[in-house]
């Protein structure tokens, strides 16, 4: 599980998907916000969607969503005020989790570029 620190609740920040910047990623899509302009930090926080249309079963659904987690908290933890949405696309049944965590890696390496 990840500390409740570093969730994001959606539900209250209704309108979060209008006011942030995308990334697409071969295995995501990933919503991203910077918070706390200036001299002030704030823990990175993060949620995970995976859709129920693209994945049926919710043991596959709840093992995607804390395999993403972990490789995530890692990265987070480095990368303050940040908040991130990551919606899994459904080809990540087809991917072992060695190529997920490089993907999210390449992922993440691209989102410090553009900033």
């Amino acid at each position: 599980m990840i500390p409740v620190k570093y969730r994001l609740n959606l539900r209250k920040n209704p309108d979060f998907f209008n006011h942030s910047q995308r990334f697409y990623s071969q295995l995501f899509l990933i919503f991203y916000q910077l918070k706390g302009e200036g001299s002030q930090t704030i823990d990175s926080r993060v949620a995970v969607v995976v859709p129920k249309k693209n994945i049926k079963k919710r043991t596959q659904r709840s093992r995607i969503k804390r395999r993403v987690f972990g490789v995530v908290l890692s990265i987070i933890e480095k990368h303050p005020n940040l908040e991130l949405v990551i919606v899994v696309n459904k080809e990540i049944k087809d991917f072992s989790f060695q190529e997920i965590v490089l993907d999210l890696n390449k992922a993440f390496s691209s989102l410090n570029n553009d900033d």
